[in-house]
């Protein structure tokens, strides 16, 4: 099955999900997991901590799952986060 990045302002996770998380500021990747707390904050965590209002980008990740090519140029623009803080 072909890997698909989603935008979190169009569509989220379900909690505890295993996922990709693209991370805009770093311009990387990370695999991990997915969580809300109770103001319906988003939380990314895994091995390298956690983010909670920076993530542009997510995928479901399976066991055994190659690791992603990062979303296009194209894509990051698309996201609204991108526009607001580049400015445009």
């Amino acid at each position: 099955m072909k890997q698909k990045w989603l935008r979190i302002d169009e569509q989220k996770p379900e909690k505890k999900q295993k996922v990709w998380y693209w991370f805009e500021v770093f311009k990387k990747y990370y695999e991990g997991f997915y969580n809300s707390d109770e103001y319906k904050q988003d939380i990314f965590y895994g091995d390298c901590g956690f983010l909670t209002g920076d993530v542009t980008y997510w995928m479901p990740r399976e066991d055994g799952d190659k690791k992603p090519k990062p979303p296009t140029i194209a894509q990051r623009k698309k996201c609204l986060y991108h526009i607001y803080r580049k400015g445009k």
